[in-house]
Formats: C-alpha cells, structure tokens, sequence
C-alpha cells in the first residue's frame, strides 16, 4: 500500500514541477515503506526515502499550495535531500490539522502569494 495519499501527492507535484523528474514523482508517489510520520498537534510532517531523490538540500514551498476541507484551510511545505522528501502540512485558517486529517477528502488549489520578493 502506497504512504502517500492522493492530495499529498497532487501538492508534491505542484511544489516539485521544474524540479523533480516525472520519474523520481512516481517513484516518490509509489513508497510503501513510511520514513516518518509526526502529528505536532497543530500539523503534520510525513517522510518517504527514494534513492532517486537529490541528495542536496532545497525547499519548496512556491506556488503557494492549499489543502481544504470547507472553509479550513492548510498550507504546504516540501523538503528535499539525503534522498528523502518531507511534505509538512500546516495551518493557514482555523483550527489545527485534525489527527485523522489523511484520511480525509482534502481538495488542493494553488493560492496566488501575497508574498513581496524583496531581493
């Protein structure tokens, strides 16, 4: 049985595009071994290992992504390297992540920034 769900998966390859390989977001969707798995009490980390995934540490957290069950409202961070990948999940509005909040029907949409790049 695959660790990722669906939703997880649809965020992964948004916040990945451009940067994992259609064949490195199988491999990542098809894990059946569970990295790690840590509900904070406010949101989740969930981590899966592949050893086509980069060794050299990157952060993706563009688009900004939103997971919603009604008016609740995550959003999502992905972390890459050491072949691992680690989704975070987290609050945007309302209450926290429930404990069962993968098993879920969570819908996914891509929110535009409000963020001002100020480089």
């Amino acid at each position: 049985m695959r660790i990722l769900r669906d939703f997880e998966i649809k965020v992964i390859g948004i916040l990945a595009d451009g940067v994992l390989s259609p064949a490195q977001l199988e491999a990542v969707s098809s894990v059946t071994e569970l990295g790690n798995y840590n509900h904070t009490g406010v949101g989740y980390f969930v981590s899966v290992s592949h050893q086509s995934l980069p060794a050299a540490p990157q952060t993706l957290s563009d688009p900004f992504v939103v997971g919603r069950i009604g008016e609740i409202e995550w959003g999502f961070v992905c972390f890459l390297g050491e072949g691992q990948l680690t989704l975070e999940c987290h609050p945007v509005s309302g209450p926290d992540a429930p404990t069962n909040i993968r098993d879920l029907p969570v819908q996914v949409s891509v929110e535009p920034s409000n963020v001002i790049d100020l480089r």
